[in-house]
């Protein structure tokens, strides 16, 4: 295997996403009174972590990811998802102290529970954060959403923290175990939850387990973890030689080294495998509609926004354009991304992956 030289940017191709672009208006508003939640809460022990979430456009990606539901919601979102990135950022991906980890989860668990209950430590922004949410979300959610949300956030930072730590320890998982640990640590399950609240509906209990919803939002996951390594390669290994970071698993060195191939065929490949689950993810949907309610249909609909807008948004984001540390006085140009889209898939096979976790994908709706 011929491995990416240190600093070298790996070329990312078009991505392949027929699905229509939608963003919701005021954008610039939403991501103004994101940066003021922040700073008035002061996530972030210092400024210069303020001022990069400050540039990230995080009410552009509410506005894109989630464009159906009303603009107080979207902020709601919008101040969500600048929360839970500062606190991956800040307390999982570069964690020293696993014990410290655990113990700001409990507290955070005891918030999600009984968000009046004094902790230990509950000036600490991650709390005061985290609170806050939980008291404004209860004014949009019916009991039932709010026990989700409050269960699939839990998930996802226990899922993010321990995630994280095992890819650093364990860099050579096999393709398939990796497959399993990506889509049980990302927060794009919170955004899942999220979508019929911000757009003020409810799933009846029969369409939310019905197995080809279930698929569907596998694949809704699936696809921008993928894409987000795709997307991520560079900069992960631009910090792994300028800071030491130890650099995480990401698909495209799993590829690699299973396949005994250079990065840049490993990047093919991996952009061929995520095209015939996007082929898979757009058919499936199609079938689905074809009998759904019109809260079920705004959902797989919202499933779809979401896909096309996290890519909508990571190639113009400085979250993944930018490889410096906040304050880093160092300039690095910025990450190479993709200005337009692929018109065809680069592989369109309905043939399950060769991935046994995700088989069951092509299983449904087939009958």
């Amino acid at each position: 295997m011929v491995p990416l030289a240190t600093g070298q940017q790996l070329a990312v191709p078009p991505f392949y996403c027929p699905i229509t672009m939608a963003c919701a208006p005021n954008s610039t508003t939403v991501d103004h009174e994101t940066v003021a939640w922040m700073k008035r809460l002061k996530l972030h022990e210092s400024r210069e972590q303020r001022d990069y979430q400050a540039r990230t456009n995080y009410g552009g990606w509410a506005c894109m990811t989630i464009p159906d539901g009303s603009q107080q919601r979207r902020q709601l979102f919008s101040d969500m998802t600048i929360w839970y990135l500062s606190v991956d950022d800040a307390f999982f991906d570069e964690a020293e102290d696993a014990d410290d980890v655990d113990l700001l989860l409990l507290h955070l668990d005891r918030v999600l529970q009984i968000p009046d209950a004094a902790t230990a430590g509950s000036d600490l922004w991650p709390i005061v954060g985290l609170r806050d949410l939980r008291q404004r979300i209860e004014q949009f959610t019916t009991t039932a959403q709010l026990q989700q949300w409050v269960s699939t956030l839990r998930s996802c930072l226990m899922a993010a923290a321990h995630g994280a730590s095992f890819r650093r320890q364990n860099p050579t998982q096999n393709l398939n175990d990796y497959v399993v640990l990506r889509l049980g640590e990302g927060g794009m399950w919170l955004v899942m939850a999220m979508i019929p609240i911000v757009g003020g509906y409810e799933l009846t209990k029969a369409e939310l387990t019905d197995p080809r919803v279930r698929a569907l939002e596998d694949m809704a996951s699936f696809l921008p973890q993928w894409d987000n390594d795709i997307l991520g390669y560079a900069k992960e290994t631009i910090r792994s030689a300028r800071y030491g970071y130890p650099p995480l698993s990401n698909v495209i060195t799993i590829l690699a080294r299973e396949n005994a191939c250079d990065i840049n065929a490993a990047q093919h490949l991996a952009i061929m495998m995520r095209d015939r689950v996007m082929c898979r993810f757009i058919q499936l949907r199609e079938r689905v509609l074809l009998d759904a309610s019109a809260n079920l249909a705004r959902y797989v609909t919202g499933l779809g926004h979401f896909i096309r807008g996290y890519l909508e948004w990571a190639r113009t984001t400085p979250r993944y354009t930018i490889a410096t540390n906040p304050g880093d006085p160092a300039t690095i140009d910025p990450i190479t991304m993709p200005t337009t889209w692929a018109q065809h898939p680069s592989d369109d096979s309905p043939d399950p992956l060769p991935i046994p976790a995700i088989a069951w994908w092509w299983q449904q709706g087939s009958e």
